[in-house]
């Protein structure tokens, strides 16, 4: 996940994530996808682990 939402830099979750995290996710988590990946907190990269390792 943390590699994946780092692959480019300028973009926001919402783009580098796509593919693995939707908008109702993000809204689960309490993230917002417009976010930078730099702009994140460790924990909420593991809720985003553990959110879709539990789907």
């Amino acid at each position: 996940v943390v590699a994946t939402a780092f692959s480019q830099r300028r973009k926001t979750l919402r783009n580098t994530l796509a593919g693995l995290v939707s908008k109702e996710a993000f809204e689960h988590l309490g993230i917002d996808p417009g976010l930078r990946a730099e702009n994140l907190a460790l924990a909420d990269y593991e809720n985003i682990a553990r959110y879709l390792a539990e789907a």
